[in-house]
């Protein structure tokens, strides 16, 4: 079966860019895929959709066989929280500390205000310096180690898909590899991942299946797979 399955699925921009026409995509347990494409607004609005971000025109959404109800985004969010979405516009709540947002997710589902950080975070958050900031609210973070513990947050989420939007804003730090050691092993779990990158060793590393977005379509650039996704390719 199917992880992810997105039918008939159609997306409207909200700026520059094309929006997505009518496209069926699916994603399987262990699958790759590095998405680019002529306008990068296109391609940032297929990965948010993937995170159920963005509530499309047309279509179904199907997780593990199913169907996701958008009317309500409290509907999405047992859905959410097996998404791991590593985003331009993912942040953390301002008026919580760094702490109270990596728990936040534990603390909603799991209906306890009184939570330790997990042995993982913790040493994830030594490892990257974060320890002396956990009691900090992230406006006191700057830029780098605030991408950096919103990565941590989701990439130690028990997750069934990854989904990332530019590696390239953390790929500076100098223990970034901890983090791709991460991904590898979540891949490896097979646990699909989808993303976009310019980076070219990211790329190399994280070879699969290939997703170009054209004027608004997509399609399928897999040599192995030789497959159209898109219902409609544009010229």
């Amino acid at each position: 079966m199917d992880r992810i399955e997105l039918t008939d699925y159609t997306l409207a921009s909200h700026s520059t860019g094309h929006g997505l026409k009518s496209f069926d995509f699916s994603v399987k347990q262990g699958q790759t895929c590095a998405v680019h494409g002529d306008e990068p607004n296109d391609v940032y609005l297929f990965l948010r959709a993937l995170a159920t971000v963005e509530r499309p025109i047309t279509g179904a959404y199907r997780f593990f066989g199913h169907r996701l109800d958008f009317s309500d985004y409290r509907r999405l969010l047992p859905w959410r929280r097996k998404i791991s979405y590593i985003g331009r516009d993912s942040s953390m709540i301002s008026n919580l500390t760094v702490r109270e947002n990596l728990l936040l997710e534990r603390n909603y589902f799991e209906n306890s205000l009184k939570l330790e950080l997990s042995e993982e975070i913790t040493w994830f958050c030594r490892v990257f310096n974060l320890l002396d900031k956990l009691d900090v609210r992230p406006g006191a973070l700057n830029p780098l180690n605030l991408r950096v513990a919103i990565a941590i947050r989701e990439l130690v989420k028990t997750s069934q898909i990854l989904i990332m939007d530019g590696p390239e804003e953390i790929l500076g730090h100098p223990k970034f590899h901890y983090l791709i050691e991460r991904i590898h092993s979540m891949t490896a779990s097979g646990i699909p991942f989808v993303y976009f990158s310019e980076d070219p060793n990211f790329l190399a590393g994280f070879s699969g299946r290939k997703i170009r977005i054209h004027r608004g379509a997509l399609s399928e650039q897999d040599p192995a797979a030789n497959q159209k996704i898109g219902n409609d390719h544009g010229n």
